[in-house]
């Protein structure tokens, strides 16, 4: 199933956010962690825990409807 182009502008948009806050995460080897571990101290671990089970579920689920959520 291909997603909505919805998905795909959010998907740049929110690149585009992250280089500016985050210059070169995607360069950097550990990038995404740095990312990650700052999300937790910002928001907490729970809501890490919580986007977790939320992306496992999307992954899993070859099914699921992007565009309805």
């Amino acid at each position: 199933m291909k997603p909505p182009q919805s998905f795909y502008d959010f998907t740049l948009q929110f690149h585009q956010d992250l280089d500016l806050v985050h210059p070169d995460w995607a360069d950097k080897p550990n990038g995404r962690d740095g990312l990650y571990e700052s999300f937790a101290r910002h928001f907490g671990d729970q809501a890490v825990r919580e986007l977790i089970v939320y992306f496992k579920q999307l992954h899993s689920d070859p099914q699921i409807d992007l565009g309805t959520l």
